[in-house]
């Protein structure tokens, strides 16, 4: 550790080519599997799971998004209840969970409202443990949506949540960030 502090202090301090030579080999080799894990994961058809996001600083954009689209109101239910806190305003916000869509746990990118849904508990509670299946194609919903070049207020995907069909539905701008991460993710 002496030694590489010296180094950046004092540039011209000889460095042992071996070693230098060591640190070169393993850099490209890290780079090397970074860009191989990257690839492998954008060739990788991502399949829609559904994970709760936690309600934490680092999402607290994409929260703040969710909540100015659909008041804290399910996209699934439209149901919602207010909280008994109140905010620094004094109004009792309604309380909603969000989940993403995919995991970002290896691509922080992901972490976007685009990739999250405003959902229920009760909601958040069925896609983490029942069966969900889409009725509607999202890659076709998609395409609708671009032929259209975007000029829908609302759009719905029909999906079968615990035996009842329902709908996933997003706000105009909300659908427009999903698209946008869809395609690249």
């Amino acid at each position: 550790m002496n030694k590489i502090y010296m180094i950046f202090i004092y540039p011209d301090y000889p460095v042992d080519p071996v070693k230098k030579w060591k640190f070169l080999y393993y850099q490209d080799k890290l780079k090397e599997d970074v860009e191989q894990e990257v690839a492998k994961y954008q060739s990788t058809s991502q399949t829609i799971s559904f994970f709760p996001v936690r309600d934490r600083s680092i999402n607290a954009e994409a929260r703040d998004f969710l909540y100015e689209q659909y008041h804290g109101r399910c996209q699934v239910t439209g149901t919602t209840f207010p909280k008994t806190s109140r905010n620094i305003n004094d109004v009792s916000e309604n309380y909603f969970e969000s989940c993403a869509l995919l995991s970002y746990t290896n691509a922080g990118y992901l972490n976007d409202a685009g990739n999250m849904l405003c959902v229920s508990a009760d909601t958040m509670a069925k896609f983490k443990c029942a069966s969900i299946e889409f009725l509607d194609s999202l890659e076709d919903t998609i395409e609708s949506f671009k032929l259209n070049s975007g000029q829908v207020d609302k759009v719905s995907v029909r999906i079968r949540l615990v035996g009842e069909e329902c709908f996933i539905k997003w706000s105009q701008r909300h659908f427009m960030r999903f698209v946008a991460l869809y395609e690249k993710a």
